[in-house]
C-alpha cells in the first residue's frame, strides 16, 4: 500500500501543456497531484498539504531554481525533489543533486519522457 504522503505530488511549472500531461499520467497511476505555476504558490501548498514529492522545473521565470530547491530542502526535508527541465545542463544537474534533488530529468511531453518521470516518482 502506498504511503499517503508519498502518493501526493506537487508539480511546479509554468508550462500548462506539460503540467497537464504529467498530471494525467500520475493520476492514472493513482497519485494525488497538486499543481502550482509560481514558487510562492508551491511553498504555500507544501506548508498546507502533506506532500511527499515535488517535481519542479528548475528554470522558472520568476525564481532562481537552485535557491528555491535549497529552500524547500531546508524547510521540508522529508519532501523528495525531482527536477525536470527543458534546458538541461550538466553543471545545473550536479548543483541540484548536491543540494538534495533525488533526480534530474529532461522535460518533454512525449509518452516515453512522461513514463520516465512517472517511474522516477514511483
Amino acid at each position: 500500500m502506498l504511503d499517503m504522503a508519498k502518493s501526493k505530488i506537487l508539480l511546479l511549472d509554468a508550462d500548462p501543456t506539460w503540467t497537464l500531461a504529467l498530471s494525467d499520467e500520475l493520476i492514472g497511476r493513482h497519485f494525488e497531484v497538486l499543481t502550482a505555476t509560481r514558487a510562492e504558490d508551491a511553498l504555500i501548498l507544501l506548508e498546507a498539504r502533506s506532500v511527499g514529492i515535488l517535481v519542479a522545473e528548475i528554470n522558472q521565470p520568476a525564481h532562481h531554481g537552485l535557491e528555491f530547491i535549497e529552500q524547500v530542502r531546508q524547510v521540508h526535508p522529508s519532501v523528495s525533489v525531482l527536477i525536470c527541465t527543458s534546458k538541461p545542463t550538466v553543471s545545473q544537474s550536479v548543483a541540484a543533486m548536491r543540494i538534495g534533488a533525488v533526480n534530474y530529468l529532461e522535460k518533454a511531453v512525449d509518452r516515453e519522457s512522461l513514463d520516465l518521470v512517472c517511474r522516477a516518482v514511483d
